[in-house]
């Protein structure tokens, strides 16, 4: 069932459209955007630019970087057919006029057809990786961050949450990373076996972990540029 949520937040209201009972719905319920922390952390970097949200779920963080940040434009990347609806529903509902919604995977290489997992309950675990209690799927097309992002101008910051598919997803971005130097930010869980490969790339090519924020389960590294830092 799809019910939504409001609340206000710097004197502006927010509308999200969303499954019932999801599981980042229980914030917006709350009166806040989920993982706040981390994007109040995000706003204080008062970045210009192109913000690129790569696991946009229903648009938490890609409505929050449309409105509240310096944001000239965002694009945000959701390659769950059922997340994207609620994706784009929020952008519209939001007035997002500055966002750029795109639903396709993300990965090492374009491929046409790559099966997806997910389950009711928490739609934002919604992943590639076969997983036994995962009861729905679906499938999208895949295509290189590279790809898609070829024709951008001043990528500012990059954020990946993307359950597990990391690595595949930096793997097909190293030219933009390379080329634009944006802030990233990443969620590393526990279990992801590319965490040691994920840091030892930002590392070969000058990066640094300047903040680690925790949210309950969560660890989200924020990797900054040591030429940026300059």
């Amino acid at each position: 069932m799809k019910t939504e949520s409001q609340f206000r937040h710097e004197g502006e209201i927010v509308v999200f459209h969303h499954p019932t009972y999801d599981h980042i719905s229980k914030s917006w319920n709350r009166g806040e955007f989920y993982e706040q922390e981390l994007l109040n952390l995000v706003q204080s970097l008062n970045l210009n630019g192109c913000y690129v949200d790569i696991g946009a779920h229903h648009g938490n963080h890609t409505v929050f970087f449309s409105l509240f940040c310096k944001a000239d434009k965002v694009v945000a990347i959701e390659g769950n057919p059922v997340n994207f609806e609620y994706l784009e529903m929020n952008i519209t509902e939001n007035l997002c006029e500055n966002v750029q919604a795109v639903g396709v995977l993300v990965g090492a290489e374009d491929m046409d057809k790559v099966n997806l997992y997910w389950n009711d309950e928490n739609t934002g675990v919604a992943t590639t990786i076969k997983r036994e209690q995962y009861e729905n799927t679906a499938f999208n097309q895949q295509k290189t961050l590279d790809d898609i992002l070829n024709n951008e101008k001043d990528i500012s910051l990059m954020k990946f949450d993307i359950q597990g598919a990391e690595w595949s997803a930096i793997q097909g971005s190293k030219k933009v990373i390379e080329k634009h130097q944006p802030i990233i930010i990443i969620e590393l869980m526990a279990w992801n076996k590319d965490d040691t490969k994920i840091k030892q790339y930002f590392e070969d090519i000058g990066y640094e972990i300047t903040r680690t924020i925790k949210q309950g389960n969560t660890p989200m590294f924020l990797f900054e540029s040591r030429r940026g830092c300059e």
